[in-house]
Formats: C-alpha cells, sequence, structure tokens
C-alpha cells in the first residue's frame, strides 16, 4: 500500500459504545485509547476496546465496552497511533517485493507519529541545550531565549497566586473603608471635632466637610494638638 498524511483521530466526548472513527491507516496493535481525567491522561486496558478492522490500509472505527462507557461517559477520548518501530524485511525468500513494501509503509507511520508528537511538545526554533527537569518545579525560558531552565516549584507559584489574592482583598477592603469614612464626614458638623475611631496607638478625628487628623501619636493622651487642613 500507499501511507497518506497522517491526520491524528479526536478529541471524540464518549457518548456511546460507538463507533469512533480511526481516520487513517494503522497497523495491528498500533491504536492506543486514552481518556482525560481531571487533566490527566489515561490509557484504557484495551481489552476493553474493539478495533475494526484490526488492521487496516484507509480507515476504521473503535469501539468501547459497556463497562468503559459507563465509567468515563462524558470525558474527552483520544484515539493514538503508536507503530513499533521493527525492521523485519530480510530479503530473501518469496515475496520480497511485499515485504518491503511493508517495513516502507511501517518507517513511514513512525515518521508521521513522531512528527504530530513533535508538533504537541513544548518547543523552541533552533537546537537547544539539554534541559533537566527538577520535580515539582516549572519550566522557564532562559533569559537569553536559548532553551529552557526549572523556574519556581508548584507551591511557590501557588503562594504567589494566594499572596496576590489577599493583596486584592485588603485593597478592596481599604477602598471601601474610604468610601465609608468620606460618607460619615460628609454628614458632620463642620463645627464640631468629631472621634471617628480610635485603637491602642492611633485616632481619626475629622472636622465636618474639611479634613481627617490622623494618627496624633501614641495613647493615652493628656492632650493632643490636632492641626486642620483645608
Amino acid at each position: 500500500m500507499t501511507v497518506p498524511i497522517f491526520e491524528p483521530a479526536g478529541p471524540y466526548i464518549i457518548q456511546g459504545i460507538g463507533p469512533y472513527e480511526i481516520p487513517h491507516p494503522y497497523e495491528q496493535g498500533a491504536i492506543v485509547a486514552r481518556v482525560i481525567i481531571e487533566g490527566e491522561v489515561v490509557a484504557l486496558d484495551m481489552s476493553e476496546v474493539t478495533v475494526a478492522p484490526v488492521s487496516s490500509i484507509s480507515t476504521g472505527d473503535l469501539y468501547l465496552s459497556a463497562s468503559l462507557v459507563a465509567e468515563h461517559l462524558g470525558r474527552s477520548l483520544w484515539i493514538d497511533r503508536e507503530t513499533d518501530a521493527v525492521q523485519g524485511w530480510e530479503a530473501r525468500y518469496g515475496d520480497r517485493e511485499v515485504g518491503m513494501e511493508r517495513q516502507l509503509d511501517g518507517g513511514t507511520m513512525v515518521d508521521q507519529e513522531l512528527r504530530a508528537a513533535v508538533r504537541g511538545a513544548l518547543r523552541m526554533r533552533g537546537a537547544v541545550d539539554p534541559y533537566v527537569p527538577v520535580p515539582g518545579h516549572v519550566p522557564v525560558a532562559k533569559a537569553d531565549g536559548q532553551g529552557w531552565e526549572n523556574g519556581p516549584s508548584a507551591t511557590e507559584v501557588a503562594g504567589a497566586e494566594a499572596s496576590a489574592i489577599r493583596a486584592e482583598q485588603a485593597a478592596e477592603r481599604s477602598e471601601q473603608g474610604a468610601d465609608h469614612v468620606d460618607e460619615v464626614v460628609d454628614g458632620l458638623d463642620r463645627g464640631v471635632l468629631w472621634l471617628i475611631s480610635e485603637t491602642e496607638t492611633s485616632a481619626l478625628f475629622a472636622i465636618g466637610k474639611f479634613s481627617i487628623i490622623n494618627d496624633p501619636g501614641p495613647g493615652p493622651w493628656s492632650s493632643v494638638t490636632i492641626e486642620v487642613k483645608d
């Protein structure tokens, strides 16, 4: 046979036993079915998966068992082709041309699968040094853009995200507090000094709509000098 352009299958949403189309040629045993569970790719037990026909020079179909459907209903189904990279042609006995054709077909399919896998990888243009990941850390581009290096850990990333959320919430509370003080001050008698709030170390005063005088110093206060600013 000849090998057409490789168009990977899926993803499909599991709604029943099938059929789920395999839109490309494949050899016996080369089809692998996987599902996505909470962001993780999980291979299905192929003893509960039927591929018809077992091999094809064009297309085929995949069927799931009823138990797989019940377990994974609504999940994404990926159908991958993983051809064995072997060289079995011996150039002797009969049918040498047929054996050569099969070997070339298999080699071409392996090349197609590798190309499809590379297209889905985290890549850079040009050659870069090998990257050795540290468990739990995210990869980041180097300062010169020529390769990858280990970045912060997942714990550090989560901590930074939590800190950002807390800072945003604090800013929102501060803004709401300032708005509340403005509302209180707008309603005060402009000729009277008002104590808005106090703590062990500071106090907040207001006079009418003119100004806020904050933090006269550690208390208790035997006397306080207040400067009013318009």
